[in-house]
């Protein structure tokens, strides 16, 4: 798996899923020996999940699946969001070579 990038919320690695054609963009959180934060950012990561997993248009991410983990030996906590794969350029960069939008007419143009 090759890390696409990262940051607060967790890192996102492309992935394969066995037994399902295609390649995928796995957004993962790991909390290692602390049950309440684990929670915290599992309830997080389910609410994101729940929430867009049911938006559905053009201009939007599909939501794959949601995937917990815990190993019981190590007291490793991983959260796993599995979405669509588009490739191209992060929103950062997008907006650094299109320039900033200056009003929401612009940004709501984006999503028609």
């Amino acid at each position: 798996m090759r890390m696409l990038g990262g940051g607060a919320q967790g890192q996102v690695f492309i992935c394969r899923i066995d037994g399902i054609n295609g390649v995928f963009a796995d957004k993962r959180a790991t909390v290692k020996n602390n049950d309440m934060l684990a929670q915290k950012k599992m309830n997080e990561m389910l609410n994101e999940y729940l929430v867009a997993r049911n938006l559905i248009h053009k201009n939007l991410i599909e939501y794959k699946y949601f995937m917990r983990k815990y190993d019981i030996h190590t007291l490793k906590h991983e959260f796993h969001i599995v979405m669509e794969l588009v490739h191209g350029i992060d929103m950062e960069k997008y907006l650094d070579t299109i320039g900033r939008p200056k009003n929401i007419e612009r940004v709501k143009a984006v999503g028609s």
